[in-house]
């Protein structure tokens, strides 16, 4: 049946232009064409200027001008701004600004989600998983509320998740291939090569390695069985092995003047990336890690029909190294920092498990194939309902409340325009640079407060200060330190709602995809008295 052929592997020259002449892939394009159509038209608007965005792409110029002296990532300990070895995503996003504009760093991030989709339909078909079942998993994929907020608020993710995809494509090529000697061995060091690229694009691509190193073990299961034990395992290992250190020290060379003398740096960078808070809980470890596990739930509760039947296929064994791999992922995120951001790198793993689960006996009217179908019907209604529909339409309500020209107006107002430097609420990111600011802002753990003893490190180096709500005890201060208060602004006629206890579905929804109502301000302004008012 036309269904559930098999993408054939042996794709020489040939077999790429039949391939593009194959209507499954002229559908793909075209789905893929009209979600990014229906995501581009609220892009503008929705995410609000999030802070994920403005952090990459300031990363990324902190990388292209190392002789920066500030930075909204700016390391109070060592005085610097953040430097991360994995360099490119940031790079990127940062090119994209200067080329693009405000909104180049989210259509790099949607290009990176949808090569990240595609590539995740391409292995699934040369794993041998029906055309239906690929499509609707790649799509379900690309939807995915999870991984849908990561990329419209610019995060790099979708190129990370692309880049490990590829590698683990290139593997299962080869698998097929072996008996083509050269080819086969340079498809190895290719996939070396990529996935050393993801892990310098973002540095969570890790999460995504034991995938690669799953794929690498069905290689060489098949090249033991080909060659023999020695020949089987000794010349995929060093082909893989020579593309991955070949590219990492190519990746290193432009960096490399500044390793030693920011090694510090990058470890602290590190450090923080994989904690939360202020580091003064000190629970006993059960009661953290039941926190952790609650909100690993409370975050998979949002593609509930995709983790529901991942947990079905997984215990069907079927996919053993899969299935180790979530639990190895699993433990790894409940020991270190559970986010949204962090726990879509799960879905790849989902996906695979569902794919197997869902192909077995896939033919139609034979046993529990009405329930199978019914799974992956759910799968992609509950992302399309979600992402296409819900999202939209909450991102068009209210959505003149997150309109850009509302912070530029209120910084011009605040500060003008000139070489100033200013302690800044992320927001204000975009107008600032093109106002000429210096800016600073404290890089902090997901969900830290910004104590009063970090913010007076940073506030030497600012001549104005911008605060949403600067507590009694920092006014104090500043007065005694001689600032002066400049007054507040207002971006709205009245505040936003306050929080009535009751979580709504909307609500739910626009936390999910960072569309909340009135998100700007209100913000307070100091001046240091030596400066013009």
């Amino acid at each position: 049946m036309t269904s559930t052929e098999v993408l054939n592997p042996q794709l020489s020259y040939l077999g790429f232009r039949r391939l593009s002449k194959d209507r499954f892939w002229w559908m793909w394009l075209f789905a893929i064409a009209m979600v990014s159509l229906i995501i581009t038209s609220t892009l503008e608007y929705a995410p609000f200027l999030f802070v994920d965005e403005l952090m990459n792409v300031d990363l990324g110029r902190v990388i292209l001008d190392p002789e920066t002296d500030w930075s909204i990532a700016w390391m109070t300990e060592t005085g610097t701004p953040v430097f991360l070895l994995s360099y490119i995503g940031p790079v990127l996003q940062e090119v994209s600004y200067k080329i693009l504009g405000e909104l180049g760093p989210r259509y790099s991030a949607l290009l990176g989600a949808l090569a990240a989709a595609t590539v995740m339909v391409g292995w699934l078909r040369i794993r041998g998983v029906a055309k239906a079942i690929a499509f609707v998993l790649g799509l379900a994929f690309l939807l995915d509320p999870l991984f849908v907020q990561a990329y419209t608020t610019g995060r790099v993710d979708g190129w990370a998740m692309a880049l490990c995809l590829t590698s683990c494509f290139l593997l299962r090529y080869a698998s097929l291939n072996l008996e083509s000697g050269l080819t086969s061995k340079l498809f190895v060091i290719a996939s070396g090569a990529i996935a050393a690229i993801a892990a310098f694009t973002w540095v969570s691509a890790l999460l995504l390695f034991p995938l690669i190193l799953s794929e690498f073990v069905f290689l060489l299961k098949k090249s033991v069985t080909l060659f023999g034990i020695r020949k089987g395992i000794i010349v995929p290992s060093l082909s893989f092995t020579l593309g991955c250190l070949a590219t990492c020290i190519i990746l290193l060379l432009p960096i490399a003047p500044r390793l030693l003398t920011l090694f510090e740096n990058m470890v602290k960078a590190i450090s923080i990336n994989l904690n939360q808070g202020d580091g003064t809980n000190h629970q006993p470890y059960f009661e953290y890690f039941f926190s952790q596990f609650t909100e690993l739930l409370r975050i998979l509760k949002f593609t509930p029909f995709v983790f529901i039947t991942a947990l079905v296929a997984a215990s069907s064994l079927k996919e053993i190294g899969h299935v180790l791999s979530v639990v190895l992922i699993g433990v790894i995120l409940l020991n270190t920092l559970v986010y949204t951001s962090r726990v879509q790198y799960l879905l790849p793993y989902f996906i695979v498990l569902i794919s197997v689960f869902l192909q077995q006996d896939s033919g139609f009217f034979k046993r529990k194939t009405v329930l199978k179908l019914g799974a992956l019907s759910l799968i992609l209604l509950w992302a399309v309902s979600l992402t296409l529909v819900a999202r939209t339409g909450v991102a068009i309500i209210g959505r003149e409340e997150r309109d850009r020209n509302l912070v530029y107006q209120a910084a011009l107002t605040m500060v003008g325009r000139g070489n100033y430097n200013v302690y800044v609420p992320y927001e204000l990111y975009y107008i600032g640079r093109s106002a000429g600011w210096s800016m600073y802002r404290a890089y902090l753990p997901f969900n830290a407060t910004l104590s009063l003893e970090v913010l007076l490190k940073i506030l030497p180096h600012v001549d104005y200060a911008i605060i949403e709500q600067p507590s009694k005890e920092l006014e104090v201060e500043l007065m005694r330190d001689g600032w002066r208060d400049k007054g507040s602004i207002s971006l709205y006629d009245s505040p936003a709602e306050s929080f009535t206890g009751v979580t709504t579905n909307e609500m739910r929804i626009r936390n999910l995809y960072h569309i909340n109502r009135k998100p700007y301000g209100p913000y307070r302004v100091f001046v240091r008295e030596n400066k013009s008012l």
